[in-house]
């Protein structure tokens, strides 16, 4: 049923309606599922937002076909396709691909720092650009100083000083006492 879908969005809406209406429905349609097919689809898919989005709901119901999956997707090229998308996409993908950590770290390393550094400058809110910070801190720390080291430290901080007073203490907190974020804090208005 969820091979035949034209989108990982379709198959993740099939996937919640079928599990809203049974939970024991919902698992035998993911078991009897080609994870090939479910797999490729991924890797064609351009939307970060349909793949965050199926691969949340399969792990809703099922995490054990949740991890086959994941061990079958393609990091390479799901990376890349994170590399253009804005903070709050590669958010929702790094919280869904981060259940398990060894992946979300595996993730993460076939990225392009410089090209997430350039999606964080050109970045015009500031709280998904520094939850987009805190998630590469918590899941890979080295991929996160050197990401810190390519970031335009003054708009960033330009940007987040634009912000309320509360937020920006909320940021600071975040971010201090994490290793590489001291000239970026030292430029926050507090």
């Amino acid at each position: 049923m969820i091979n035949e879908e034209p989108s990982t969005w379709a198959v993740g809406h099939i996937i919640k309606i079928v599990r809203n209406f049974s939970l024991t429905i919902c698992r035998r349609m993911l078991r009897e599922a080609d994870l090939n097919k479910l797999k490729q689809k991924i890797r064609d898919e351009i939307n970060i937002w349909g793949v965050s989005f199926c691969l949340g709901e399969l792990a809703k119901v099922d995490y054990s076909i949740w991890k086959k999956l994941i061990k079958k997707i393609d990091l390479h090229s799901l990376a890349k396709k994170i590399e253009n998308a804005n903070a709050t996409e590669i958010n929702k993908l790094l919280e869904v691909i981060a259940l398990q950590e060894t992946v979300g770290k595996q993730l993460i390393n076939n990225m392009d720092v410089d090209k997430i550094a350039l999606r964080i400058d050109a970045g015009p809110d500031v709280l998904p650009l520094i939850n987009l910070l805190e998630n590469f801190m918590e899941l890979n720390e080295d991929f996160a100083r050197k990401l810190l080291k390519k970031i335009d430290k003054e708009k960033l901080a330009s940007k987040i000083n634009q912000e309320p007073k509360n937020l920006r203490k909320y940021i600071l907190k975040v971010l201090s006492g994490r290793s590489g974020t001291e000239k970026l804090t030292s430029k926050i208005e507090s």
